[in-house]
C-alpha cells in the first residue's frame, strides 16, 4: 500500500536534508554560538524510543559538533558518547524501551568552559483504547486515549492505496481525551484499503541552552489500523 507522509513530517525531512552533515569540534567555536537539538523518536514498527542530542555551530543547519572535553552531555545522569553517520554528522544517542521512558527526565549539557544547562522534559505517552472492525464506512468515529497527564497534540492521518490522504491535528487534555473522525474526512479517499495512523509530531523551543538557542522535538508513532473503506451503494 502506498503511504504518503503527512506535510509536517515531510517538512521535518526537508529541514533535515538541508542540515549540514559536516563534523567539527566544540573547542574550535565560541560556546555561545552552539545550537542545541534534543529529539525523542519512535517510528512505526519499533519497540524502542531513540533519545538524541545534537550540537551545531551557528544555527539549526550548521556544522555538527563533537563535544571537546571537558564538555559533555548526559541523559538522566548517564553520560553519552559521540556517534556519527554519513548523512547526519555527529550526535549523541541512547535507546530505551518505550514503556520505561515515561515520566520526568532531563538533559544535562556542560560546555567547554564549565557552564551547565539542564533541560527537563516529561513524557506521558497516550494509549489508544479504540478498536475497529476490518471494514469501515464514512461515519463518525471516536478515538479514545488514556494516560494523559498533560496536554498533547495528536495527528491523525487517513490515507488510501492510490496516494490520497487527509490529516488533522487536535490537542488533547486530561479532561477531554478523545478525537473525532468525521464522515467528511473520508471524502478524498478511494474505496478499498485505507490506513488510519496516529502519531505525535511537536517541536518546542529549549528553555535552558546557549544563547544561539535550540529545540526539543518529539515524533512518536502511536498506532495505525489497516482497514477496508466501504461506501454504501444505492
Amino acid at each position: 500500500m502506498k503511504y504518503n507522509l503527512p506535510l509536517a513530517l515531510a517538512l521535518l525531512f526537508f529541514l533535515t536534508a538541508c542540515a549540514s552533515n559536516e563534523i567539527g569540534h566544540s573547542k574550535d567555536v565560541n560556546p555561545a554560538t552552539i545550537y542545541t537539538q534534543y529529539s525523542i523518536t519512535r517510528n512505526k514498527g519499533e519497540d524502542s524510543i531513540r533519545c538524541r542530542a545534537q550540537y551545531r555551530f551557528a544555527g539549526q543547519n550548521g556544522t555538527t559538533l563533537v563535544l571537546s572535553q571537558p564538555a559533555m552531555v548526559s541523559l538522566d545522569e548517564q553520560q553519552l558518547t559521540a556517534d556519527s553517520s554519513e548523512f547526519e554528522g555527529a550526535y549523541y544517542q541512547q535507546q530505551f524501551a518505550a514503556p520505561s521512558l515515561k515520566g520526568t527526565h532531563y538533559w544535562f549539557y556542560k560546555d567547554i568552559n564549565g557552564k551547565t544547562f539542564k533541560e527537563p522534559f516529561h513524557l506521558q505517552l497516550p494509549i489508544c483504547n479504540t478498536s475497529f472492525t476490518d471494514s469501515i464506512q464514512p461515519n463518525n468515529y471516536t478515538l479514545s486515549y488514556q494516560q494523559l497527564h498533560t496536554s498533547v497534540e495528536i495527528t491523525v492521518q487517513l490515507s488510501d492505496s492510490v496516494g490520497n490522504d487527509y490529516s488533522f491535528t487536535r490537542k488533547l487534555s486530561p479532561q477531554n481525551n478523545q478525537l473525532q473522525i468525521e464522515p467528511a474526512f473520508f471524502d478524498s479517499l478511494a474505496s478499498g484499503p485505507v490506513i488510519i495512523s496516529t502519531y505525535i509530531n511537536q517541536i518546542w523551543p529549549l528553555q535552558n541552552c546557549p544563547a544561539e538557542g535550540g529545540t526539543f522535538s518529539l515524533y512518536y508513532f502511536i498506532q495505525d489500523w489497516q482497514l477496508q473503506l466501504v461506501r454504501k451503494t444505492n
